[in-house]
């Protein structure tokens, strides 16, 4: 319990940004400045929509690179609900493509269907049947290499370009699409999982970097909530709008199966509010 009137002291005084390490962004680069005396990167990736050979053989040698001692590497699957680039992509594609009396007919059809798919970010697809709603699926890779001291010396930032150059050509290999994230796209990834909501300051599509600040600073946003408790970590408003609350609960795996297929990963699935053990309860 101690610990945890500790972390919500901290939360009270610093906000959330006092416990992220990622300070700015290394100018010319996208590497990161972290806390501790370590330089980072991150890459948005497209799902794999499957396992084939090649994947396995370049992902094998992917992480037999030679990384400096002690480098951390994440690898997350994230849920985000924000489609903003997506339908607007869609609504450009699919708008003025009739011509004549069918026009307005097709106009206002794909317009409902916009409509439908904007709402069904925040509220369920089938409102009747379950609560399934619209997500942007991404990969995002996480790397933090240690440095010698804050900033890397000409050889640490020569390896690191290596390093960086051929993580690059391997994740292109596998198909996984990889977006270079800078401080902007950053920021963008983090507000869209800590601070969520229709109204938020991500939904416009995009958020401005204030340079004179530092990044973990512009995490925090006035009138959220952020909480410790023996359960969960929670990010709330004072609002009763349910989509700008949540929840968080770490899973951890102490033991695996000899053999794991897919969808073996839908015996971890559970609903952590409602106490349900799984989703085959």
């Amino acid at each position: 319990m101690e610990a945890i009137n500790n972390y919500n002291s901290g939360l009270n005084r610093h906000q959330l940004g006092g416990f992220i390490p990622v300070y700015d962004q290394l100018a010319g680069t996208h590497y990161f400045l972290i806390d501790g005396n370590r330089l980072g990167f991150m890459f948005i990736c497209n799902p794999s929509p499957g396992v084939f050979d090649n994947q396995q053989d370049v992902l094998a040698e992917m992480f037999k690179m030679d990384f400096p001692t002690d480098t951390v590497c994440q690898i997350s699957l994230t849920a985000l609900p924000d489609l903003t680039l997506q339908l607007s992509a869609w609504s450009a594609v699919r708008a003025g493509r009739m011509t004549g009396n069918d026009k307005l007919k097709a106009d206002l059809l794909n317009g409902y269907q916009l409509d439908y798919y904007d709402r069904s970010m925040h509220k369920p697809l089938k409102p009747d049947h379950d609560n399934l709603m619209l997500r942007d699926f991404q990969v995002w890779i996480s790397l933090s290499i240690p440095l010698q001291s804050a900033l890397p010396t000409e050889l640490e930032h020569s390896r690191i370009d290596s390093l960086y150059s051929e993580l690059v050509s391997k994740l292109i290999t596998i198909g996984l699409h990889p977006f270079k994230v800078d401080a902007e796209n950053w920021l963008y990834c983090i507000d869209k999982v800590v601070n969520p909501g229709k109204n938020s300051r991500w939904a416009e599509g995009f958020i401005d970097v204030n340079t004179m600040k530092r990044l973990n600073e512009q995490v925090n946003v006035p009138g959220r909530k952020y909480t410790v408790t023996e359960n969960h970590f929670s990010s709330v408003t004072q609002s009763d709008d349910e989509s700008e609350h949540r929840y968080f609960k770490q899973l951890s795996v102490v033991k695996f199966p000899e053999y794991v297929n897919f969808g073996c990963m839908y015996e971890l699935v559970v609903n952590w509010m409602h106490g349900r053990k799984t989703i085959f309860s």
